[in-house]
């Protein structure tokens, strides 16, 4: 069915049964039609399952440079393994998964997107990861608009080499970013989202018991949220438990999060019992032309050098 829309000039959209369907599957075209790939009608949640096996990328969808428009609804995809990605998306349309689960990529990542126009996710459910020097997450990287919309980033860990760069959970580079109701909790070696970029707006999340435990001098990041953009707008979240217990004076990375924003307005949070092992139990602030920092609720946090709440 893939190798057919990928050539018939035609939009498609793909029905699958209730199922475990076993192997890699590939579309590959260069045609600007959409592709719709959802489960049938009536069938419930998790059950059209892909799984790769760990054996490389369980979907692998590239439209090239092509304005194709992507949509996923309603799938399990699972089991990647060797430096594939349950999902890989290429296409400078737009993207939409829907009520999908990425889940257990070993040696993988959940997902990989690039150069879209828009990419929105909406009640996905990204969880088990495991991941050497990478996103075990996710990474989308080169677009134009990127929303999280009550989404699951949970139990994703990234395994730290040296040299390596901590993501346990997404790394996002995009002009704007919109990162709405979410629950991000339980990701090991953080940050469990980071976004760099233009513009961002974190708004009514929950990041819980995050923790970084690995990294280098130049790479302790925060264990929940790292932002390094030109204007950030973090409105009602709640940090709490996470822990940074590699935090260091070389870079003091917080218990929570870190912002490297030229504006940015922090409003109506709650960070409660975070900890790090360098400076910042709960939040870091660096580089910042005009910072707001208002009506937030930052107690019992802690950390091992300078400023238990903020730094």
């Amino acid at each position: 069915a893939l190798s057919l829309a990928a050539a018939n000039g035609e939009d498609d959209t793909i029905y699958l049964a209730a199922g475990i369907y076993y192997g890699q599957f590939t579309f590959k075209s260069s045609e600007a039609q959409s592709l719709t790939i959802l489960a049938e009608t009536n069938v419930l949640s998790g059950q059209v399952v892909l799984d790769g096996q760990q054996a490389g990328c369980v979907l692998n969808l590239d439209a090239g440079s092509s304005l194709a428009n992507l949509y996923l609804s309603g799938l399990t995809l699972r089991n990647a393994g060797n430096y594939g990605q349950n999902v890989y998306i290429r296409t400078s349309g737009n993207i939409i998964l829907q009520q999908c689960s990425l889940l257990n990529s070993y040696n993988a990542q959940g997902f990989n997107i690039a150069g879209a126009n828009s990419v929105t996710m909406t009640r996905v459910n990204i969880s088990g990861g495991y991941a050497y020097n990478q996103p075990s997450g996710g990474t989308i990287s080169s677009v134009s608009s990127v929303s999280f919309d009550h989404c699951v980033i949970q139990n994703n860990l990234c395994y730290v080499g040296w040299s390596g760069t901590p993501f346990s959970g997404i790394n996002v580079n995009a002009s704007s970013f919109s990162f709405t109701g979410n629950q991000v909790q339980f990701n090991i070696n953080g940050p469990a989202v980071y976004f760099s970029g233009t513009s961002a707006n974190i708004a009514n999340n929950t990041f819980l018991g995050n923790l970084n435990q690995n990294g280098n001098g130049a790479y302790s990041y925060p264990p929940a949220l790292y932002l390094s953009c030109q204007t950030a707008s973090i409105i009602a979240n709640t940090f709490s438990g996470n822990n940074n217990l590699y935090g260091n004076s070389y870079f003091s990375s917080s218990g929570a999060a870190a912002f490297t924003c030229a504006t940015m307005v922090a409003q109506g949070n709650i960070f409660r019992n975070n900890f790090c092992n360098g400076s910042g139990g709960a939040l870091s602030i660096a580089g910042s032309y005009f910072a707001t920092i208002a009506n937030n609720l930052i107690i019992s946090n802690s950390c091992g050098q300078n400023g238990g709440g903020i730094y």
